[in-house]
């Protein structure tokens, strides 16, 4: 299946891949700092980014999550696929496919928890859930 290559949705860019235009920020207020309306100084670097460009950032996480080598070179890496199950779509769609290629590939390179009633703030909603899956993740 794969990691879809996609052009990035509402959520994508609601979720950080917009700019924002900041006001004056040696200011150190948080007033100037727009939480919601994006810049349209710049376009989001995802818009920016071809069908090309994504895929090839699909292909190098893939190597460094199933390549025999380059795991070899890193023996003692660890990679943990964490979501929650009330976040937005992607996350969860990319879970799925992250699990298809490691089964295709004979699995065991990528270990998998879906966290229930999480979702993509699990550290502010719930920091200490976070803190015992991050251990976990680390042992």
């Amino acid at each position: 299946m794969g990691i879809p290559v996609l052009g990035p949705t509402a959520s994508d860019v609601w979720a950080g891949a917009s700019e924002k235009d900041h006001g004056d920020l040696s200011t150190r207020g948080t007033d100037v700092l727009p939480h919601i309306i994006s810049s349209v100084s710049r376009r989001p670097s995802i818009y920016t980014m071809s069908r090309e460009d994504r895929r090839e950032f699909i292909e190098e996480v893939s190597e460094a999550c199933f390549d025999c080598a380059a795991r070899a070179r890193l023996a003692d890496l660890k990679v943990w696929f964490l979501t929650g199950d009330v976040t937005c779509p992607f996350p969860i769609t990319a879970f799925w496919a992250v699990q298809d290629d490691d089964r295709e590939r004979g699995g065991g390179f990528v270990d998998y928890k879906m966290l229930l009633g999480i979702n993509h703030f699990m550290h502010w909603d719930d920091p200490e859930k976070a803190v015992q899956v991050y251990l976990e993740a680390l042992a």
